[in-house]
């Protein structure tokens, strides 16, 4: 392990990122979609039910900030801009 890297700005921002980010993938996610199965498995007919749109709006912006967050880490860890 290279210490230095914990005084360059890009390396503390992308860590800073990157657990940011994991309180989403690994607590809010795993949860809208475990409902959004037993929605769908419970629905009987081949219309999407409407509470299945409903989380699935609630989701958009938790996706968005996940990969908008990948694409930063990806720039950060690539160019090392500061």
């Amino acid at each position: 392990m290279n210490p230095y890297l914990f005084k360059a700005g890009w390396y503390i921002a992308s860590i800073v990122i990157y657990i940011g980010v994991q309180f989403i993938v690994a607590g809010i996610m795993p949860k809208k979609v475990k409902q959004m199965a037993e929605i769908i498995h419970s629905h009987k007919g081949d219309d999407v039910p409407e509470s299945y749109g409903k989380i699935n709006s609630e989701l958009k912006p938790f996706n968005i900030i996940i990969h908008s967050s990948a694409i930063i880490l990806i720039i950060l860890m690539s160019i090392k801009p500061f």
